[in-house]
């Protein structure tokens, strides 16, 4: 690789995130895709791939050389098999997406989520100022929390709402819910059914609670936008079967 100059934004709080307490080559290659994000506000095109700002066009083989290390004097390169398990960890994690190209043996695209303001300063200004309402509980996570009951709890005994769920939940909907063009807890309600479609999640009761699916920008920023992938693939199906019915009337 060549050497490129610049830098790049790491908030202090990796140090408790799992991506740090964990497999340090998972810190590894996630620090890599971070350095190695089209970082630029324009994009460029790669062997016919566009490459969009915060986005990596690479195949897990170059992504496995690129992190080779020495140990003992012996060289240590990933499988091509591991990367893409660690990838798809990451992408779990709602620290990456995958993105869907049409050209053959180019590589995989990757985008980090919520690049642009993870690599902008102001960004963790704005959190700093607006965490202590947060932590007080203020906000809507009252609201939000009976939405979690009537879809994941229906029959008690129910959870309580802790702190640190208010928290996430006030969160969520400063971050996105807030800002978006629909109803906050329609919005909510599709984050909820996204979650409950996903068999990894719904299999184990702590992967429902909001300190775990929503515990980080990146996980808020991800279900949010799988909700809303859902809701236009529901909306798509509706217009196509409301299409076959006005064609039978022909």
């Amino acid at each position: 690789m060549t050497d490129t100059p610049g830098f790049i934004l790491l908030a202090r709080d990796l140090l408790t995130k799992s991506v740090f307490k964990g497999d340090p080559e998972m810190l590894k290659l996630w620090i890599y895709i971070l350095l190695r994000a089209n970082f630029g506000e324009k994009s460029y095109t790669y062997n016919g791939v566009e490459v969009r700002r915060g986005q990596f066009l690479r195949s897990y083989r170059k992504i496995a050389k690129d992190n080779a290390y020495v140990v003992r004097n012996e060289r240590v390169e990933w499988s091509p098999g591991k990367v893409e398990r660690m990838l798809k960890a990451l992408e779990r994690d709602g620290r990456i997406r995958f993105i869907k190209h049409n050209v053959e043996n180019v590589g995989t695209l990757i985008e980090v989520v919520n690049y642009a303001s993870r690599q902008a300063a102001q960004s963790y200004a704005k959190e700093l100022a607006s965490e202590p309402s947060v932590a007080n509980g203020k906000g809507h996570a009252k609201e939000l929390w009976s939405i979690w009951l009537e879809e994941l709890s229906p029959k008690g005994p129910h959870p309580s709402l802790t702190t640190k769920r208010k928290q996430v939940l006030n969160a969520l909907y400063d971050e996105h819910l807030a800002k978006a063009d629909g109803e906050p807890s329609v919005l909510f309600r599709g984050i909820i059914h996204a979650l409950k479609a996903s068999e990894f999640h719904i299999a184990k009761r702590q992967y429902t609670m909001p300190e775990s699916f929503l515990r980080s920008p990146e996980r808020r920023e991800s279900w949010y936008l799988r909700s809303l992938e859902n809701q236009s693939q529901t909306k798509h199906k509706a217009s196509v079967s409301l299409a076959d019915i006005w064609r039978d009337d022909e």
